[in-house]
């Protein structure tokens, strides 16, 4: 149609909109991303009636505790959900949501079948559960892929930014995600822990008490990878080893890993010429911020 020439914005979206079989609906849905700001908050939540099971949505927009923004925007949220079906594979049920509250049936789910309103990562929105049921997506997260896995850790810190959970609840989605073999994974709670430590925990015990939480998760990776890099390894391994520096040395500020990188900076101070390229080099901001840290003014001396 607009072959050779050219198209606006709505030109593109009407094509969509005429391929997509919903017509105006789906115009409307896409304009609701462009014409206002912010990101949705899907809220979710089962419901069993009769022998059928239905996902209760609710839609408004997201703002973190303490935000003065309107919460009561629309936004045409294409919602796909992947939950359990008892005795067999998941399965994905997709629906456009464009209303301030919506149903959806799931069929083949039980009211204790875990769930995830954002399946395969691919909606643009955060999303909320009941606390059961947030419970219970935790601990089938094996069960969700890479992208599922990692669309969960956002939503998780979102919802505590909106102040739906609590620090326990962060907790235990890290200890599930920690071991992970994927990097992304391992570490997308990094931002949130290191804020619960700096400013949500009110007493130096209890900061004591979530560092050695966070060392038990976090440090048996960073000793497997070593505190020195290593010839031919992957650049993969290169970033999680100056993530984890960074995180436990200067976020959680465990005593162990600052006296590796201390002892790295002593043996550089200790030379009459210094020789930067004697440390490995994604860990020398962090390996230097631990000596200005501890040793203060005379380290710059």
């Amino acid at each position: 149609k607009h072959q050779y020439g050219s198209a606006t914005a709505n030109d593109l979206i009407s094509a969509l909109a005429e391929q997509s079989g919903q017509g105006e609906r789906f115009a409307k849905a896409v304009k609701s991303f462009i014409d206002q700001p912010g990101v949705p908050l899907v809220s979710t939540s089962l419901e069993q009636q009769g022998n059928k099971v239905f996902l209760n949505v609710k839609q408004k927009r997201y703002l973190p505790v303490g935000s003065k923004g309107d919460p009561n925007s629309l936004w045409g949220v294409p919602l796909c959900v992947r939950y359990e079906v008892p005795n067999a594979p998941s399965k994905v049920q997709c629906e456009l949501i464009d209303q301030a509250e919506a149903k959806i049936e799931l069929k083949g789910a039980t009211p204790d079948s875990w769930y995830i309103p954002n399946a395969d990562a691919a909606g643009y929105y955060q999303f909320s559960l009941p606390e059961k049921e947030l419970a219970r997506l935790t601990a089938a997260t094996g069960k969700l892929s890479n992208t599922e896995q990692l669309a969960y850790a956002y939503a998780v810190s979102a919802a505590f930014n909106h102040g739906d959970i609590n620090v326990l609840a962060v907790v235990d989605v890290a200890k599930k995600f920690a071991s992970s073999d994927s990097r992304q994974i391992s570490t997308a709670l990094f931002q949130q822990l290191s804020t619960i430590q700096r400013h949500i925990l009110k007493t130096a015990a209890e900061r004591e008490h979530f560092r050695k939480v966070l060392a038990n998760l976090y440090l048996p990776k960073l000793k497997q990878l070593g505190y020195v890099g290593k010839a031919g390894e992957s650049a993969e391994d290169s970033l999680w080893r100056s993530e984890l520096a960074q995180f436990l040395a200067l976020e959680i500020q465990v005593p162990e890993v600052r006296e590796q990188f201390l002892k790295q900076s002593d043996a550089l101070f200790a030379q009459k010429q210094l020789n930067f390229a004697q440390l490995t080099p994604e860990l020398l901001p962090t390996v230097l911020a631990v000596r200005v840290q501890d040793k203060g003014k005379p380290a710059f001396d």
